[in-house]
């Protein structure tokens, strides 16, 4: 079901058949359509060896039983509004039009001042280059980058919107407009060739993306930047 659906945050009780919590949360932390849904692990197992293992296995909080609604309640607010915030500070208006280093020139967004854990900063760094290695085309469809990531459609939605808080759409039209500026300001080709270089079907639907994006026209762009 979290395969199917990548839901927002997981609630589980600890002790089950066939499947124990604690081997449950490792798969789910392990798993890269499903590593970033927060768990929280709901158990009779009150004592501190037992609160180490569940941390260790990857939950991100151990609830013991009794326990008050309210603090359950209160935990989830907590980490869903934790996961809303890494969203608005990944922004991939902060994509650099420089690149990072001149053997490339994929543009990277900028570090977050929260960060994601390695799996997380993985996941994005993959899709990023997906993007980067498909860029050129003008059909590239969610779906053909979500098979390059071995994603259904839905999953890759989900990770990359709860990442990022924007689309996966969003991020290559994002991506793209990012690469032209840099192109714009560091080469000599037409505003013409940088469209279809970036992927954009026609130069007129490039200028509107890169007017609304940035405030301005490519042309007047380039002129800023080179003067």
């Amino acid at each position: 079901m979290a395969h199917e659906h990548v839901p927002d945050l997981i609630v589980s009780d600890v002790m089950m058949p066939v499947m124990n919590g604690l081997e449950f949360c490792q798969q789910i932390k392990a798993d890269v359509i499903t590593s970033h849904i927060p768990v929280i692990l709901l158990t009779a197992r009150a004592l501190e060896k037992h609160q180490i293992e569940g941390y260790e296995s990857g939950a991100d909080a151990y609830i013991t039983k009794p326990f008050l609604p309210e603090l359950l309640l209160a935990r989830i607010d907590n980490l869903l509004r934790n996961r809303q915030q890494l969203r608005g500070l990944w922004s991939v208006s902060d994509l650099q039009a420089e690149p990072q280093d001149k053997s490339s020139s994929t543009p990277q967004p900028q570090e977050s001042p929260v960060a994601l854990t390695p799996r997380e900063q993985a996941f994005i760094d993959s899709f990023m280059q997906t993007v980067e290695d498909r860029m050129c085309d003008s059909e590239l469809s969610v779906e053909e980058l979500a098979s390059d990531m071995g994603m259904s459609r839905v999953q890759l939605y989900r990770k990359v919107k709860v990442l990022t808080g924007n689309s996966p759409i969003d991020l290559l039209r994002k991506a793209r407009l990012a690469r032209a500026l840099h192109l714009l300001h560091s080469s000599d080709l037409t505003i013409s060739e940088i469209a279809y270089r970036v992927g954009f079907s026609t130069p007129s639907y490039f200028t509107k993306c890169f007017r609304d994006e940035y405030g301005q026209a490519p042309g007047d762009s380039r002129k800023t930047g080179k003067s």
